[in-house]
């Protein structure tokens, strides 16, 4: 029996605990081709930012470790400045394999979370790869980052 458990377990390589919201994100970022998501780092350090302070947020206990993946990764497209047509393309893509409910109500609080951390506390993606501007003036919504990512 412990050689059988042994074997499982290095086949699954160790792998025992539920995937994380940042386990989705990383998936989230391989289903989306790359010439959707030219910035995938700063995508997916704006979406790692909101994933850690989901943990502290109250109102995300109950939300699934995807749904909450699914709307840090939308609030970070939004918060680089990609056009809605752009985003829309790549929830077309998401929604096709990970269907989520209650995306904007959690991306909602996601942002409410980010808008409650002191300025110094917010870090800047570290690329500076991206095309798109990450000026608050030109984000064509409110999202996390957009009003004090400079």
């Amino acid at each position: 029996i412990e050689e059988m458990e042994a074997a499982i377990l290095d086949g699954i390589q160790w792998y025992l605990n539920p995937p994380t919201s940042l386990s989705f994100i990383r998936q989230i970022m391989e289903m989306v081709p790359s010439y959707l998501l030219p910035n995938r780092e700063a995508v997916y350090e704006l979406a790692q930012f909101q994933t850690e302070l989901a943990i502290f947020n109250i109102d995300l206990c109950t939300a699934s470790a995807s749904a909450v993946a699914y709307a840090s990764f939308l609030n970070a497209l939004e918060s680089l400045n990609m056009t809605e047509s752009e985003i829309e393309a790549i929830s077309i893509i998401l929604d096709a394999y990970m269907p989520c409910k209650n995306v904007s109500d959690i991306q909602t609080s996601l942002y409410k979370s980010v808008m409650d951390q002191p300025v110094d506390a917010v870090r800047k993606p570290r690329s500076n790869k991206s095309s798109k501007s990450m000026d608050s003036s030109s984000s064509h919504k409110m999202s996390p980052r957009s009003s004090i990512a400079a």
